[in-house]
C-alpha cells in the first residue's frame, strides 16, 4: 500500500561514522536456545571485512541454523549496500520533493541524538509531502 500524505517513513541506515573507520556494529555474531545456535556473518563478497566507502559494496550475508539434533540449515544472500554521507542523505532527499526529514536519530532510539558519540545508526524520520 501506499505512503499516504503526512505518513512517516523510517529509514535505518550505516552511520556515516563507518566511512572513518570507526566500526560500531558487529559483523559476525552467534546466539543459542534451545533448539539450536544461530550464526550471521556481514561480509564482503572477496571475504573481507574492511570499513565501506561512499560508493556501492556488495556484501554477503550468511545465515548458519545449526538444530539441537544436529541438522543445518545455511542461507546465504548477497547485497548491495550504499553508506551516505548525512548531507549527500538530505540533499538526495529534498532533490526528491516527496518527504521532508523530521529528525535523524543515531539509533532505534529517541533519546540517541545521531550527532552522539554513541550513535551507530543514521536513521532519519520522514514525512511524505501533503
Amino acid at each position: 500500500a501506499a505512503l499516504i500524505p503526512g505518513g512517516l517513513y523510517v529509514l535505518e541506515l550505516a552511520h556515516p561514522s563507518v566511512l572513518d573507520g570507526r566500526q560500531h556494529t558487529e559483523s559476525v555474531w552467534q546466539m543459542e536456545d534451545e533448539y539450536g545456535a544461530v550464526e550471521t556473518r556481514w561480509i564482503r563478497t572477496d571475504g573481507s571485512m574492511p570499513p565501506p566507502q561512499p560508493r556501492r559494496h556488495r556484501f554477503r550475508a550468511e545465515l548458519l541454523y545449526r538444530a539441537r539434533n544436529g541438522e543445518e540449515q545455511r542461507v546465504e544472500a548477497v547485497g548491495v549496500q550504499r553508506v551516505f554521507l548525512h548531507d549527500e542523505l538530505l540533499a538526495l532527499i529534498a532533490k526528491n520533493g516527496r518527504f521532508r526529514v523530521l529528525e535523524t536519530f543515531g539509533a532505534l532510539d529517541l533519546d540517541r541524538s545521531f550527532c552522539s558519540p554513541r550513535a551507530w545508526r543514521m536513521v532519519p524520520i520522514l514525512q511524505k509531502a501533503s
